[in-house]
């Protein structure tokens, strides 16, 4: 659990400075903050931030951003192809 708190604190803070600037202390102030005071809010801002880190900065495909920081669209959208081949190869 450790070892993903850390990979996404990085990103945030590689984003952070490639999108505002900010490096150094005041990334790990708006990290903290953004885990540990913002809650829910702080988690998407941080897997946001997170993403565009790895995307501009890391140079990673689009297609390991969203497994990495967002895996529920891929999950979500293997339920709905199950749900939908379900649905049209039922017998009624």
């Amino acid at each position: 659990m450790l070892a993903v708190l850390l990979f996404y604190g990085i990103a945030f803070m590689t984003g952070l400075e490639a999108w505002l600037g900010w490096d150094g202390w005041l990334a790990i102030l708006a990290y903290v903050v953004a885990t540990v005071v913002l809650g829910p809010l702080g988690t998407l801002l941080t897997a946001l931030i997170g993403g565009y880190g790895a995307l501009s900065v890391w140079h990673w495909p689009w297609y390991f951003v969203i497994l990495a920081f967002f895996p529920g669209i891929p999950l979500m959208a293997g339920g709905l192809m199950m749900s939908l081949l379900g649905a049209a190869f039922s017998r009624r």
